[in-house]
């Protein structure tokens, strides 16, 4: 069932609810011989369609054909897939095609291919993943086909309801017999996941490949499992675990043996399982009880039991002085001597148990804090049953019988615990609670505990060890170390009475009383006196205390909400204080409070069209360009450590790097090589997007020479000043080829510049030029370029400027930012920004480029040439916030509501935010707060992008990013996807805000679409910018301005390398000395993935032999010199590049050169084995190598039978070897001639071999 699930869900919903394929259709299935294929082929026979299908090795094809399938092409050569279908339908006289495909294939143009037998108006629907078509190539290719892509992965977790449905409609059909058997090929247990993905590569699977993973609890399904105390919520939850585990009967166990009103609706859940379940009274704290009931189901069950789970308790509570004999009675009655019982009659059986499991608790364990009257509310006698308990079990253990005892926590969701209400209480001393999900994994393993009692709660050690004061017991002395963090007491008298339960009505409470109170609890809970103006992070409190202490001040402070950033977002005491009596007094004025609104707002205000953007951004921003940190910045074995505190290193080794950043036209901007080469590479990729921005807005040479027009750069990293300031290198460029305050492109009002139209050729007549508006660079850290945006806005709004460039620029060339910030954990370890998600743990930085060209609505009111609306921008700053880098709420809510009043614009008119979201677990919820203050009561449905899941954070230039993004989402009226979002961060409250988080491309919503853009810096200053649509202004839907047909195109730069530091060979970078030979040793990243990514042989990436060689000859001629060459190469066994190199988790694989006398080898290795295997072998030669003999001209004269190389490429990939557009350099091809004989043809072949002009392609 597992492995028809998917499959059947797929095809359901492709070919009965999307594309209802009818008797008498043609469909075209692509790699039929799959999971989802052969369920494909099945409906289409049963509901009498006609099949083409595709399918690769000849035993699938077999496969097909003993199914009865006759039309059948190949899935790899899309050559002959061409005329196949062709031949095909031609033969079943359908001249108008095909009227469905359900495609899986996206590789060597499979799509575009399929879509030319595609019907008018037929249904496309799409199941991969990779390389597929968007809706708008569709549209724009083909827009009379309906297009649906298909996930059910994606069903699965965001639409469980409707995945359900499917599930019932399989059963149902499966018990009317529509289904034949898939063919299954299974491995079993998670530890052969990577031979199943092995065995996928190689693409010889039929059907489903399918990994069983055996039951954690190893359940029998002819065994029965007794869970006493069973019809308890926590037992019922067991209950389901054990029915997921396999289980087909469990007896439930109680002294009434009735499931409560209560706990019906978990009753009746459990009923949709496979699973007998028996409900019994018995009370076993009696034996006699006990032996009835075993000895009933030994008669009336065909099951055997096979184990039990012991829950039960009764809880008796009384003070130690105050204990009787009655009171342990009645706790030992259920806990010990109800566990003896049950042992005791099942022990009899004729086959022994699988295991017992005993439920205990950690008031065994830690005892009872003795300045806590009331902490568990089970007291001593119930901790004294447990610790009984616990012996038990230690006992039958010995005696060799599978048996644990777990010592639980208090539950949060059910148990004792929760129904009690002493979770909280329990959490303010530092003892966690457990969740169901948790607790059930943990039950699970228990039983592969090597000893017979565990424990299973989280503990605060810090906190919890206060009780003790200075006298910690040596039981806890290994703790002792988290506690010394904390004083030992709290300060001493009396708390302010603010009522914990308030009436309806209540009388106002002041600050000042609010104030006393707050006091005490944060003296509470970081254990020394705090001052009323004293920032809470400096007296002491961290993250995890920060939790206790709002949750404290919740419950006293009944009827205020405080959020989840409480003293990030009002730092200190006296700021708390205020605000929780500012809604005190609301509360006592029955709501009687006038609602925040704008000031009135001038009709006059002046809005900015965004002319034209240019952007140079990581990858593209594709997230796979978020790489390990390229050797063109720095040796990242060097300075990279998984010890965040070891020094001078970082934990944090990906990033988003711009490829070619080292590129540059200097002749564009009539620079000499040595000024461009000293001059900050920063400023020179931000050169080239503001040339690109002013020619694309059509600002002119002539046009600009003397213009008013202002330049505002965002910068905020210095890598280039610190790398140049050591040593001597300085010269007459040096002093403004490190100042950032040049980056406000004053290059570009002075330089002499060659500009054509569309092309920047040296040899057109130069001439300088200048703009004479305001320049300046801005540093606000990451709010650097749209604090620059907002000064351009300002600038054109003051009438001090016609024209504004705002930029942004950032560029990672040193690795100082990258270990400070690593230092104080701001870097996430998985170098990706896990916006708005559970996971999120830090950002990874990143490199862009950016600029956008603003000027003032014209005279005529028309923004035609407008790409995009800036209606309002705002910036202020953060004050005494909870840190200096913490960011603060209320200072982010001002920023927004000042830039709508900009704006003229309401809350309720905002459908779209570009968010900072950084991806930090603090940052996050703050952000998200603030944007539900202020657009919340509006009620409307708001996205919430964030491009750093995209780009990575790009720090300085990160507002200018989001600045392109905000101006391209208008345009299309869409929001891209933010990646890695799958659980929402906790601490993030969604309540009564319509937030949306775009998990795939998102419509927006037609008319008139107002976004907002924020970004904040770490030193705290806030900038927030709000867009409209340019086609809101005119009326109608504005097209961007394309250039003229004279001239040319796009902007073209002849560019050249300038590289900022030499870097050696890429293999030679580790030399092992071994005797007098030399190996050099490299680890195989990304990097040597991305140029083997297009040599695939049978689905594997290999390594091509080039790269053997390349390697070898780099270090032979370290080792020789120039004179050393290559000879006798011999390739030995092929190497697989893994695909995930740059993953943390991922084995690393080590490539060497050794060199043994005039012999060599190039070996790998993987992880900590000393096994080496080796690929390629040979001998070194010194001196000069023989001349070639081969005569150019004779061969041309030999060679001239033209040779199409598509052909010859396609006949490789149809053995099994397939070769991207990098290995595809033979561009000419020419071979000699054929006898009549059959001599020549491919004796002579003479090839004309072009490399890729792309960046990166050696």
């Amino acid at each position: 069932m597992a492995a028809w699930s998917v499959t059947f869900a797929t095809t359901e919903e492709a070919f009965q609810e999307l594309a209802p394929v009818q008797k008498g259709e043609r469909v075209l299935i692509h790699a039929a011989t799959g999971g989802v294929g052969l369920v494909a082929v099945q409906f289409a026979q049963r509901v009498g369609a006609t099949i083409f299908a595709t399918a690769g090795s000849p035993n699938k094809v077999q496969h097909l054909r003993d199914m009865g399938v006759k039309y059948i092409t190949s899935s790899r050569d899309v050559k002959k897939f061409e005329e196949d279908m062709k031949a095909f339908l031609k033969e079943d006289g359908a001249s108008d095609g095909v009227d469905v495909v359900l495609n899986s294939l996206s590789h060597d143009d499979y799509i575009p291919k399929s879509l030319g037998f595609l019907s008018k108006g037929g249904r496309f629907m799409e199941i991969g993943k990779r390389l597929i078509w968007s809706h708008d190539q569709m549209r724009r290719e083909r827009p009379d086909v309906q297009y649906e892509k298909i996930a059910m992965d994606w069903v699965m977790e965001f639409q469980p309801e409707r995945y359900n449905v499917l599930m019932r409609r399989l059963v149902s059909q499966i018990e009317k017999g529509w289904w034949k058997e898939v063919p299954l090929t299974i491995y079993d247990g998670l530890n052969s996941g990577i031979d199943a993905m092995r065995y996928l590569q190689r693409a010889q699977q039929i059907g489903k490949v399918v990994l069983a993973q055996p039951s954690r609890m190893e359940c029998q399904e002819d065994g029965s499992y007794i869970l006493s105390g069973g019809v308890g919520a926590l037992g019922l939850v067991t209950t389901r675990m054990m029915a997921e585990e396999g289980a087909k009967s469990v007896v439930l166990l109680s002294r009434r043996g009735v499931v409560g009103e209560d706990l019906k609706a978990m009753w009746d859940q459990l009923q949709d399982f496979d699973i007998e379940l028996l409900v019994k009274p018995c009370d076993i704290a009696s034996l006699t009880d006990t032996q009835e009931l075993v000895a009933g189901l030994k008669g009336s069950s065909g099951y055997t039991v096979r184990g039990f789970i012991h829950l039960a308790a009764v809880l008796d509570d009384a003070t130690l002085p105050k204990l009787t004999r009655k009171h342990l009675e009645r706790a030992y009655g259920a806990k010990v001597w109800g566990a003896r019982h049950l042992h005791l009659c099942l022990q009899s059986q004729a086959s022994p148990l699988d295991f017992a499991v005993l439920f205990s608790s950690t008031s065994a364990l830690l005892g009872l804090p003795g300045k806590f009257v009331v902490l568990f509310c089970f007291e001593g006698n119930y901790s004294a049953a447990n610790a009984a308990l616990d012996g038990q079990a230690r006992y039958w253990k010995a005696l060799g019988e599978r048996m644990v005892s777990v010592q639980w926590g208090p539950w949060r969701e059910v148990g004792m615990a929760a129904q009690k209400g002493t979770v909280q209480r329990l959490k303010a001393q530092g003892l966690g609670s457990i969740g169901n999900v948790i607790g059930m994994a943990a039950l699970s393993g228990s039983l592969r505990a090597s000893g017979s009692v565990i424990a299973a709660c989280p503990v605060h050690w810090g906190q919890y060890l206060k009780q003790f004061g200075k006298s910690v017991p040596s039981f806890y002395s290994r703790f002792r170390r988290e506690a010394s963090s904390s004083s030992s007491s709290a300060p001493s008298g009396g708390r302010a009475l603010v009522p914990g339960a308030m009436a309806p009505r209540p009388a106002a409470v002041s600050a000042d009383q609010v104030q006393a109170m707050v006091l005490q609890v944060a003296g509470e809970v970081t254990g020394t006196a705090v001052g009323a103006q004293e920032p809470l992070m400096e007296a002491g409190m961290d993250s995890l205390s920060a939790v206790e202490f709002r949750n404290r001040l919740s419950n006293e402070l009944q009827g205020v909400k405080l959020p989840n950033t409480l003293i990030f977002d009002y730092p200190t005491a006296a700021a708390i204080s205020m605000y929780a009596a500012s809604q005190l007094s609301q509360i006592a004025g029955a709501g009687q409070v006038a609602p925040v609104g704008a000031p009135g707002v001038s009709a006059s205000q002046v809005e900015a069209l965004v002319l034209e953007i240019a952007s140079e951004v990581t990858g593209h921003g594709v997230d796979p360009q978020v790489i390990e940190i390229p050797f063109t910045r720095w040796d990242l074995d060097q300075y990279y450590s998984a010890d965040p505190d070891a020094p001078g290193k970082t934990y944090a080794k990906h990033g988003g790097f711009i490829e070619g950043a080292e590129l540059f036209d200097p002749s564009c901007f009539s620079l000499s090589a040595a000024e461009a080469a000293t001059i900050d590479p920063q400023q020179r990729l931000l050169l080239e997007a503001a040339h690109t921005a002013f020619l694309a807005a059509g600002w002119e040479r002539d046009r600009l020479m003397g213009a008013d027009v202002g330049v505002f750069v965002g910068q905020c990293q210095y890598d280039w000043f610190v790398m140049v300031s050591v040593g001597d290198k300085f010269n007459p460029y040096t002093g403004t080829g490190i100042s950032a305050s040049i980056s406000a492109l004053k290059e570009v009002a002075y330089f002499q510049i060659a500009w054509p139209a569309h092309f920047c050729d040296e040899t057109m007549p130069g001439y300088i030029f200048g703009v004479k508006g305001p320049s300046l660079t801005c540093d606000t850290a990451c709010s650097s370029s749209l604090v620059a945006a907002d000064a351009a806005l300002s600038s054109l709004r003051r009438g001090t400027a016609e024209g504004a460039l705002a930029a942004g620029t950032n560029l990672i060339l040193g690795t100082g930012p990258y270990i400070s910030f690593s230092k104080a954990k701001m870097l996430s370890e998985d170098g990706r920004c896990f916006t708005f998600d559970a996971s999120a743990n830090g950002y990874a930085r990143g490199e862009g480029v950016g600029s956008a060209f603003l000027a003032t609505l014209p005279e005529d009111g028309e923004a035609s040439t407008a790409r995009a609306l800036l209606r309002g921008t705002a910036a202020n700053q953060d004050g005494r916030s909870a840190s200096l880098t913490a960011p603060n709420g209320p200072s982010q809510q001002a920023v927004i509501r000042r830039a709508l009043m900009e704006a003229a614009a309401s809350a309720g008119e905002v459908g779209l935010i570009e968010c900072h979201g950084t991806g930090t677990a603090l940052g996050d919820p703050i952000e998200v707060d603030a944007l539900k203050s202020v657009l919340g009561e509006a009620g409307s449905a708001v996205v919430l992008g964030a491009a750093k899941t995209n780009i990575a954070h790009l720090e300085g230039s990160a507002g200018i990013a989001g600045f392109i993004k905000s101006v391209h989402m208008l345009e299309k009226n869409q929001a891209p996807a933010n990646l890695h979002f799958q659980n929402l961060n906790p601490h993030i409250d969604l309540e009564d805000f319509q937030a949306v988080i775009p998990v795939e491309l998102h419509e927006l919503p037609s008319g008139k679409v107002v976004s907002g853009l924020s970004s904040f810096g770490f030193g705290g200053t806030n900038a927030h910018l709000t867009f409209g649509s340019a086609a809101a202004h005119s009326g109608q839907r504005v097209t961007i301005a394309e250039p003229a047909a004279d001239e040319g195109g796009a902007i073209t730069f002849r560019h050249t390398s300038f590289p900022w530091r030499e870097t050696a060979y890429r293999c030679l970078r580790r030399k092992i000395m071994e005797g007098r030979d030399v190996h050099y040793e490299c680890t195989i990243k990304s990097d040597i993935f991305k140029v083997c990514a297009e040599h695939v042989a049978f689905n594997e990436i290999v390594v091509p032999g080039v790269v053997y060689v390349e390697h070898a000859m780099e270090a032979v001629k370290t080792i020789v010199g120039k004179e050393g060459y290559l000879k006798d190469l011999a390739m030995t066994w092929p190497l697989v590049v893994p695909k995930n190199a740059d993953e943390p988790t991922a084995t690393t694989v080590f490539l060497r050169f050794c060199q043994m006398g005039d012999k060599f080898e190039m070996r790998s290795s993987r992880g900590d084995s000393t096994e080496m295997i080796t690929h390629c072998e040979g001998r070194i030669g010194r001196g000069l190598a023989d001349p070639a003999t081969i005569d150019l001209e004779e061969l041309r004269r030999m060679c001239t039978e033209e040779v199409d190389p598509k052909d010859v490429y396609a006949a490789i990939h149809k053995g099994g070897l397939w070769l991207g557009p990098r290995f595809q350099v033979c561009k000419q091809m020419q071979r000699m001639r054929t006898g009549p004989s059959g001599e020549g043809g491919d004796k002579h072949v003479l090839c004309r071999l072009e490399h890729s002009p792309e960046p990166g392609s050696q």
